[in-house]
């Protein structure tokens, strides 16, 4: 057996066999790069901004980057201004503003 096999399996043969079988697996299904080209190539071809998921998805990210940016305004403001004045300025409720001491 290898020296690295050795290292990695020790006194486990039955790791080595797991890993065997894998290997095995890996060899019968080596024909799977040309179906995955096709796949690839069907999906290269799709309009991925047209989709539904693509709207939602950028949405939330939208919402998620401004809301990242909300809280470091907050960040930066606590212990210069009260926690109630960052709350009506950011529309934050005060005790989100706190919770972020």
């Amino acid at each position: 057996m290898d020296d690295g096999i050795d290292e990695l399996v020790g006194d486990r043969p039955n790791e080595m066999r797991e890993y065997m079988e894998v290997m095995v697996t890996l060899g019968e299904n080596r024909n799977l790069k040309e179906q995955i080209e096709e796949a690839r190539e069907m999906l290269s071809q799709l309009k991925i901004e047209e989709t539904p998921f693509y709207e939602l998805g950028l949405e939330q990210g939208i919402e998620c980057g401004a809301l990242q940016k909300q809280m470091a305004i907050v960040g930066s403001l606590i212990g210069i201004l009260d926690d109630e004045v960052i709350a009506e300025n950011t529309e934050l409720p005060l005790e989100e503003v706190k919770r972020l001491h």
